[in-house]
């Protein structure tokens, strides 16, 4: 089933909050995913290996994972290729030194 905007397949949106960062076709996307799971470090040194079992509580997590799926599809539009803005990843030693020190 299509979903129109706005929609989502989650029984409760209510905590959901969306984000929009830019136009990307399907196939940039299918691209960025399958390169995502490629083992070791993208061209520019961005860690890749997003496969099943892979996590890491601090460092190759969710929020990474949307960090550099948006730098592979050159997001948000307001700031291309700079990915997931630093508020958002906490935990991350690098974007956050402070408190990812803390955090981990």
């Amino acid at each position: 089933k299509e979903l129109k905007y706005g929609e989502s397949t989650f029984k409760d949106n209510a905590d959901i909050q969306v984000f929009p960062v830019g136009h990307v076709d399907k196939k940039s996307i299918e691209k960025a995913l399958e390169m995502s799971k490629r083992c070791g470090r993208s061209s520019v040194g961005y860690l890749l290996d997003y496969n099943l079992k892979s996590n890491h509580a601090t460092e190759h997590n969710s929020h990474t994972f949307v960090d550099l799926l948006l730098r592979l599809l050159n997001l948000p539009y307001w700031n291309a290729g700079s990915g997931l803005p630093s508020g958002f990843m906490p935990e991350n030693k690098d974007r956050n030194p402070i408190s990812g020190r803390l955090i981990a």
